[in-house]
Order: C-alpha cells, then sequence, then structure tokens
C-alpha cells in the first residue's frame, strides 16, 4: 500500500510539473484514481496538502523558467505554463513570490535565493 501511494505521489507531482494549472480532478480522471486517494497520497509521502504541493510545483517550474530560460517573453512563458493569459501569470508570481515575473528574469539574486529553496518537484528532494 505505501508503494502505491508514494506512486500515486509521485505522478501527482510529474502532471503538476508538467502543466502548474493542472486541477485535481483532471489529474484523478487521467490516473483512474479517486480525489481522496490522491489527496492521501499526497499528504502521506509529502506531508502537505495537495493545494501546498501545486503551489510549490508552480513555485519551481516558474523560477526555472524565468531565470534562465529559452523563451523570449513573459507571455511565452505563460502560455507554456498552461494560462490563458499572461496576467493570471503575473498575478500568481507576484502572491507566490512577492515579486512580477519581470523583476525576477531580470534579478538572478532573487531567482538564485529561490532557486535554492526545496521543492517537490526537484531531483533528490522527496521526504
Amino acid at each position: 500500500m505505501g508503494y502505491e501511494r508514494i506512486r500515486l505521489a509521485e505522478a501527482v507531482v510529474e502532471a503538476l510539473t508538467r502543466t502548474p494549472t493542472t486541477t485535481l480532478k483532471y489529474i484523478s480522471a487521467t490516473l483512474g484514481v479517486e480525489r481522496h486517494t490522491l489527496l492521501r497520497a499526497v499528504a502521506f509521502h509529502y506531508g502537505c496538502s495537495f493545494r501546498c504541493l501545486k503551489n510549490e510545483c508552480f513555485r519551481g517550474a516558474a523560477i526555472q523558467l524565468l531565470s534562465g530560460s529559452h523563451y523570449d517573453s513573459v507571455k511565452a512563458i505563460a502560455y507554456s505554463m498552461g494560462y490563458a493569459t499572461p496576467r493570471s501569470f503575473s498575478r500568481r508570481v507576484q502572491a507566490l513570490l512577492g515579486t512580477r515575473p519581470t523583476s525576477l528574469r531580470h534579478s538572478t539574486p532573487v531567482g538564485s535565493a529561490a532557486l535554492n529553496r526545496s521543492w517537490p518537484g526537484s531531483r533528490g528532494e522527496h521526504q
């Protein structure tokens, strides 16, 4: 049972890392598993809620893309992360990171400090 929970929790992180705007309902349908089962798996393996995990995956992906990416613009990054508008992406970055995406993109110290923060989507950071 523990192995199954770990596998499910890691599948959730993989889905959130690929597309941070993914919903629990969508992941549940894709994996063919009840939402509550996924919530328990995430809580068991990472010790946090789905929302917390989703925020951490978004934070890690946004920082990586904004601090050193092949994308030319914040707009392109927003679309690549599944956002319908760059404005909604910018609001989410501001809420979670406390800075605008353009500021983070041009400021390596902020990006470097934030990159040092562990997040579930990074390698070797699983509990």
